[in-house]
């Protein structure tokens, strides 16, 4: 009976640490992807300033274009033909800016979704931690209970001797 409880408390035994080195496998992975998401939050953060700075430049530039050649008509001559021509290039300009505009809060808006897309996966990911740390708590519970089982066996196998 000695060696059953010693063989059934070896099992035990074998059995957590089995448990543990899941657990630990699991822990290792789910940090894993907690980094790659980090990583991809990032990444996306930093395509997303790159984008809007560079719509930003680029109606900057065509901003400054069209004021140039505004003016330089203006300078040209002051005929109707000329003021005409000069009118067009304006509105054509506030035409480009406003579209500038539109290019950069379409870039916030997606700086924005990339964002609320991290925050949905790190939501996820740490729901998922907690449901496993539980289970591991409830493993953890169970060998407590085998180990207090075993425990029993042993004393009562004394005691009947």
């Amino acid at each position: 009976a000695g060696q059953a409880a010693v063989a059934k408390a070896r099992e035990l035994l074998a059995e957590r640490q089995a448990k543990e080195k899941e657990a630990a496998d699991k822990k290792a992975e789910e940090q894993k992807a907690i980094d790659k998401v980090k990583e991809l939050a990032e990444k996306g953060r930093e395509l997303a300033r790159q984008q809007a700075e560079k719509v930003r430049k680029e109606a900057e530039e065509k901003v400054a274009a069209r004021k140039a050649e505004f003016a330089a008509a203006l300078k040209e001559n002051a005929n109707p033909e000329n003021l005409a021509k000069a009118r067009a290039a304006g509105q054509a300009a506030v035409l480009k800016a406003k579209e500038a505009q539109a290019a950069r809060a379409l870039a916030a808006q997606q700086a924005r979704e990339a964002e609320a897309t991290r925050k949905t996966q790190a939501e996820e990911l740490r729901a998922k931690q907690e449901q496993q740390a539980k289970a591991a708590a409830e493993a953890r519970a169970a060998m407590v209970k085998a180990k207090q089982a075993a425990a029993e066996q042993r004393s009562a196998v004394k005691g009947g001797k």
